[in-house]
């Protein structure tokens, strides 16, 4: 027969596997180049946008609120809406309706003793705010349980008292003879044991609340934080000038402790019933009480009755609002 000579047989097959190599090889370098040089551009713009979206939504655990991010983000642009302070984030949900004056219980000096944690735990009621030495060895587990059964936390901030009669407020304590930096040294790592923590409240510092140039630094750092700060009253009652009671963190005080180691069943209970008149005048009251086995019996009892007496349990992030509004309205009425 004329003509070339079909290619037939292992000929037609080699040719075949060697279109097939060359085509896998092509397709692989081509994904290669996809993967070093046009992922990271998409990735990187993605990552933008992600950046540039809106704040993460927050979502609701044991009745209280838990954000996404932690504290200290970017400030916003000036048209942009103001972020959501960091005690507001954590906030325990709260609604009261009929507007009744409100009492805020704040547990102190928890997580040194496991059985009075665990007591105060069993006995106290999620409206409850609990308070956290941080000097416990478990004050993060201690927390992570208070917050998992819907109470508010916050973190005591020991301070420098008048006299070693008061106690000894530790190692880390804020104090009059340190510089501001070495105090806010102090403050950041006290903040660190509990990231959840709405704010802090005073324990002791008589010496240190008194002083205004102590104080001050720390109360503006706690405010551009997004914190709370309770102040037990024990250096006197004087709002700052500044950054402090400027911001959207309250700065609020609380009635005298209602307990001490020597304190009776009687002694408490007469404390109990000012703060009731407080709160009656004011629209709301703070209390302080330490897990002594009779604070703890006398505040069951107690809480149990205010509903009877026209007041409402809240937690301290509302009771705190209360009182900040008070005082703002009050600050506008008063003469120049």
């Amino acid at each position: 027969m004329n003509g070339k000579p079909k290619r037939s047989g292992p000929y037609a097959r080699a040719w075949f596997w060697l279109f097939v190599a060359w085509t896998a090889l092509g397709l692989s370098l081509l994904a290669l180049a996809i993967y070093l040089f046009v992922a990271p551009l998409a990735v990187s713009w993605f990552s933008a946008e992600d950046r540039d979206g809106p704040v993460p939504t927050i979502s609701l655990i044991g009745g209280l609120t838990n954000p996404e991010e932690g504290v200290g983000a970017a400030s916003p642009a000036p048209d942009e809406p103001l972020p959501i302070p960091h005690w507001r984030r954590y906030a325990r949900d709260f609604s009261d309706p009929l507007q009744r004056p409100r009492v805020a219980v704040i547990v102190v000096d928890l997580g040194l003793s496991s059985a009075a944690t665990r007591a105060t735990f069993e006995r106290m009621p999620p409206d409850v705010t609990l308070s956290f030495n941080p000097y416990g060895d478990k004050t993060r587990d201690w927390m992570a349980q208070a917050r998992s059964s819907g109470h508010e936390v916050l973190l005591d901030l020991p301070m420098e008292p008048r006299s070693t009669v008061e106690g000894d407020p530790g190692p880390r304590a804020l104090r009059t003879q340190f510089g501001s930096q070495q105090n806010l040294d102090s403050l950041a790592w006290i903040l660190g044991r509990g990231e959840e923590a709405i704010g802090l409240v005073a324990s002791m510092g008589s010496r240190f609340l008194a002083s205004p140039s102590d104080i001050g630094p720390i109360l503006d750092e706690i405010a551009s934080r997004g914190l709370i700060f309770v102040d037990n009253g024990s250096g006197g009652r004087r709002k700052p000038q500044g950054p402090a009671d400027q911001g959207q963190s309250p700065l609020v005080f609380s009635e005298t402790p209602i307990d001490d180691k020597l304190a009776s069943a009687q002694a408490i209970d007469a404390r109990l019933v000012r703060v009731e008149q407080v709160a009656t005048a004011r629209g709301a009251a703070i209390v302080i009480a330490r897990p002594f086995p009779v604070s703890l019996e006398r505040l069951e009892a107690w809480i149990a009755a205010l509903e009877a007496k026209g007041l409402v349990l809240a937690p301290v992030s509302a009771a705190a609002r209360s009182l900040d509004a008070e005082d703002e309205t009050a600050e506008r009425a008063a003469p120049e």
